[in-house]
This record gives structure tokens, sequence and C-alpha cells, in this order.
């Protein structure tokens, strides 16, 4: 059971009124550009701004984790930042302040039961009419049905529910949203806002979308392994790869200023070029696409929320979330762990224990 109320006037009057009571002094959500032909993050900072928000838009330009990140890095704690975010996203935050990117006390997290999001190719064509797109997407939630043409990554996600979010938006099924509290500060501030307020289970039909998901998930892992089986198989899929690196500046866990992959290490003089030559007859350019996503899986797939944008901005098509959500539920389930799931719960990238893996090395 869990404190809740019915949000009657919807998540716009929601921030309304959080910003009125003084829980928060701005939020960061999705908001209409004047064009009205895309959408953005951006951060509103008046009640009266948020008639052009659009905090269910079924698109991710961005993983929100990392633009809440950048805002936040340096906030003290006595700032109050209102930010809306999709289940992957918050786990994304949550991964970034184990990593001391972002200061989750300055933050009131509004987190949003989540169907998946359209591949951004759909959403920014010239055929679609976005705001339809998006009153289609609130009409199969409140039905509690699944949306067609999600992206492959969203059909897989088994964490689409917001529990983790200081309030949570439960709108699978329901003609009215449930706000549910889900730490102490979303508590609190509910009872500053409403009253009474109604003890409730949470709904049985977002937990029905579970199994379905994992079924996909599996299916999709099966998929993938098959796929990347052995190294013809990693340099198969792998071999269309430009080298743009898009999807290291849009994963929200890659972080650094400075990446290893974009340093003078990789600056070759021309003999190593001759060099390769010599065992063959041609080389690839450019040079290291394999090692660079197998170094960066390293690094990341431990921590990975396969929240797809990897996937999406990628000019040559490679399932990349695909495969690092594979892969990253190895890794995963290796060590127990589950990527934004306890904040007192430390990375195994930065962990080391002497006990573990004693099958291994003999």
């Amino acid at each position: 059971m869990a404190k809740a109320v019915r949000l009657e006037e919807g998540v716009v009057s929601l921030l309304r009124d959080l910003m009125e009571a003084g829980i928060i002094e701005a939020v960061v959500t999705l908001r209409s550009v004047p064009q009205e032909r895309s959408v953005v993050w951006s951060l509103v900072p008046l009640p009266e701004a948020l008639s052009s928000v659009h905090p269910w838009f079924p698109s991710m330009p961005q993983n929100g984790a990392k633009v809440v990140s950048r805002l936040s890095k340096q906030m003290d704690n006595s700032s109050r930042l209102g930010v809306v975010l999709r289940p992957c996203e918050i786990r994304a935050l949550r991964e970034l302040a184990k990593l001391g990117q972002t200061n989750l006390d300055c933050l009131f997290i509004i987190g949003l039961e989540c169907l998946g999001v359209f591949p951004l190719e759909r959403i920014f064509s010239e055929e679609t009419e976005i705001f339809q797109v998006e009153r289609d997407y609130l009409e199969h939630l409140r039905a509690g049905e699944d949306i067609p043409g999600i992206r492959a990554i969203c059909r897989a996600c088994e964490n689409p529910l917001p529990d983790l979010a200081d309030l949570g938006v439960w709108a699978r099924g329901q003609a009215s949203p449930l706000l549910l509290a889900h730490s102490p500060k979303g508590a609190r501030a509910l009872e500053t806002m409403f009253s009474p307020l109604e003890e409730v289970e949470i709904p049985a039909a977002s937990y029905e979308i579970l199994s379905r998901r994992g079924e996909e998930a599996q299916r999709m892992r099966q998929r993938i392994k098959e796929t990347i089986r052995g190294f013809e198989g990693l340099t198969e899929i792998f071999g269309p790869c430009i080298g743009c690196h898009n999807c290291r500046s849009v994963c929200p866990l890659c972080y650094c200023r400075d990446c290893f992959f974009t340093s003078a290490c990789f600056d070759y003089p021309p003999e190593v070029y001759l060099h390769r030559l010599q065992h063959r007859r041609t080389t690839r350019l450019p040079l290291d696409s394999l090692l660079f996503h197998l170094g960066r899986m390293t690094h990341m797939a431990g921590s990975c929320v396969a929240c797809g944008m990897c996937e999406d901005v990628c000019p040559a098509a490679i399932p990349i979330a695909q495969i690092f959500k594979t892969i990253g539920a190895e890794i995963q389930q290796l060590f127990g762990y589950e990527p934004g799931k306890r904040l007192d719960e430390p990375m195994p990238l930065v962990t080391f224990r002497t006990d573990e893996f004693q099958d291994i090395g003999g």
C-alpha cells in the first residue's frame, strides 16, 4: 500500500502545483519549440511558461539524465529543481550520482510510467503530425494497451515502472493517473498539496506488461547472441561503423571530457598503416572501430540502463543498444547488480573484491 492521489488535471497541473507550493523552483521537462515541429529539453522557471511543455511526449531527443547531470552537478542542497523523467532516465541519473556527476539532494524527481518511445526518424519525418503522436500514445496508455511502432529496445524494456522517483505517475489502464509517493520527499510533497490521500495498491495493469516485456527481452537476447557469436559475428555487425562516435556522445553514462578513443593514441603515423598492409591486401578505415565498441562495452555494459539513445543516433543502423543490453544483462547477472536500483550499492566497475569469481583461474 502507498499514499496516492488521483491526477484529475494531469502532469502539467501537477508541475504548476509543485511550483506554487514552493516545493520546486523550476522544472526540467520536454517542451515544444516555437515551430512545433519537435520537442526539446528545457528549464522552465515560471508556472505560466508550462503551457508549452509536453512531459509525456513519446520521444527521447536526449537521455534526460545527461541534461539533468549538467544542470545539477554543482548545485547546492538548498536548490529545488524538479525533473520529469522516464524510468530508464531515472536509473541513469542514479548511476551518475554514484560517479559524483549529479546532486540528487537538490532534485525532486517525477517519474512517468512508460510504454516506450518512437525512433527519432519517425518523430521528425515530414509526414508526422507530432502532437497527434502524443495524443495516440496517451490513449493507448489509458487503455492499458501496448503501442505499435516503438523502438525495439523499448519493446524489450523490463523496467518501465516509475517506482524509483520521488513521485511516480502511474497511468497504464487509468482514466486519471495515480500519483504515488516513493520516497519520504515525495510523501511530504503529497501531504503538503493534497488532502485527503488514498491508501492504494500499485495498479495491477502496470505489472501485466512485465511478463510480455520479459519474453521479448529473452527473444532479443537470443537473437543478438546468435548474431555476434565469435569474431566473425562481431566484425560483421560492427562492420558498417563509420567511426562517428555518436553513441559515445549521447550515452548518459559516458561523461569523461577527455575520452581515450578520441585521444592522440589513435593518431597513427603512416608506417602503422603500411605495417598492417604487410599482413593483408587492404586495411579497413577508420581503424579500430571494433576496439572502440568493445572498449566502451567494457566500461559501460555493467551500468547500461538500455535507454536506446546510442541506437537512435547511429547513422549505420547498428543495433548498439540491443547489443549492450544483451551483454549488460550477462555482466549484471554475474555481479548481482541492477543499474540505478540501489544508491548504496557500488558499481561493479569501481569495486574490487578478493573473493569473487574463485572458479576462474584455478
